[in-house]
């Protein structure tokens, strides 16, 4: 005789982890399976977050150059549908939120100037970021959110990433310094 036939559906519920994951993933999101495209460093947190969250197991993370995934269909379903619905899955000030917006920063955030910016941004982030009452100005596809020093501390507990900082780059006259110059040369003067 058979065993139970019975159907089991998964029922997979958002909770903050799961929220900083999706952030991470919405922009460096692979073709292959549930993945992110990203430099070594991201690409490490994907697969521990991966294995925390309990998605996979370590043996079941695929590991190529410049990506990482794993293959499960349930998960990847429910972050596109979080995707879908972000205006309202993260529309309050609050641990989800933050969390989202973590992922999103160590995937596509920066510092420039004192500012902080999202390099790609869709109108859903827009909106989400406005109603929790953070100033946003966007220039293309980048979104610049204020107060930076504001918002950088309610998603410090989350981020997971640490962004090396960019090398001082010496201003023009100082490199114009550094610069061996020839010799002039002396011309004859022509004769009077």
């Amino acid at each position: 005789m058979s065993g139970s036939t019975r159907s089991e559906t998964m029922k997979i519920k958002l909770t903050p982890q799961l929220a900083y994951l999706i952030g991470l993933w919405k922009y460096r999101r692979s073709t292959e399976g549930l993945g992110a495209r990203a430099n070594e460093q991201i690409c490490e947190v994907f697969a521990s977050e991966l294995v925390k969250c309990g998605i996979a197991k370590p043996e079941e993370i695929k590991t190529e150059e410049g990506k990482t995934f794993t293959y499960h269909s349930a998960y990847r379903a429910f972050f596109d549908d979080v995707l879908r619905r972000q205006d309202d899955a993260f529309k309050h000030k609050n641990e989800f939120a933050a969390q989202f917006y973590a992922g999103m920063f160590d995937a596509m955030g920066g510092e420039k100037e004192g500012r902080v910016y999202f390099a790609k941004a869709d109108n859903a982030d827009e909106i989400c970021l406005m109603r929790q009452d953070w100033k946003v100005v966007r220039t293309g596809r980048m979104v610049w959110v204020g107060p930076a020093e504001e918002f950088k501390e309610w998603i410090k507990p989350y981020r997971k990433v640490e962004i090396p900082e960019k090398p001082v780059v010496a201003s023009g006259r100082a490199v114009l310094r550094k610069i061996e110059r020839k010799p002039r040369r002396i011309y004859p003067s022509p004769p009077s």
